[in-house]
């Protein structure tokens, strides 16, 4: 198996501790938490708080919109399509349709590079560059990282309107650091015996 035992109980105790503290506060009584290291090799899983309570595997199982997180993906496409990070948008208020996303600090700061709009995580950014590039660039994107999940075509879907794995977000994510694309995961080495 490639789950580091030392790193397993260290994770479990960690997300009990999390949801203890934080979770009251927030409403939360579950989590989930999965490391990936660069080959894909799942170093640890943990699927919940309590596995004699809940046999749920909240990492693998569980569906959930992953916000600003999914922003990754449209500003990849972005780059794919000529954007550079020095490329300038400005931050703005925007209407798309009937949707009129807004910054989470209701406030807009003009022109920006995308290297600031992305480190800033501006929602009306990311908005912009999913009209620019088109939401079907952005899923075939997250196809080619590993995302396998249905993946609504609306406008809202760059700021993580869609539902997806925390696995396959991990995976996306360790597609860009290490370069493979798709990262592929997995739990066993090899299988060593007679048969």
């Amino acid at each position: 198996l490639t789950v580091d035992p030392r790193l397993q109980a260290a994770g479990a105790q960690v997300l009990r501790r999390i949801i203890e503290v934080d979770g009251k506060a927030s409403g939360a009584s579950q989590g989930a938490m999965i490391a990936l290291d660069s080959t894909g090799a799942i170093r640890t899983m943990v699927g919940g708080v309590d596995y004699a309570e809940s046999q749920f595997n909240r990492a693998v199982q569980a569906k959930r919109q992953p916000g600003s997180l999914f922003k990754l993906l449209a500003y990849l496409t972005a780059y794919e399509k000529g954007y550079t990070p020095e490329s300038v948008m400005v931050d703005r208020p925007v209407q798309i349709g009937d949707w009129q996303p807004e910054n989470d600090d209701g406030r807009y700061r003009g022109p920006v590079p995308l290297r600031t709009a992305f480190a800033l995580s501006i929602n009306t950014v990311a908005a912009q560059l999913g009209q620019d590039v088109g939401i079907p660039a952005v899923i075939a994107t997250a196809r080619k990282l590993g995302i396998q999940s249905a993946l609504p075509n609306v406008p809202s879907l760059v700021l993580g309107s869609g539902a997806v794995s925390l696995l396959e977000m991990t995976r996306a994510y360790g597609s860009v650091l290490s370069g493979r694309t798709p990262l592929q995961s997995y739990g066993i080495q090899a299988i060593r015996g007679a048969a």
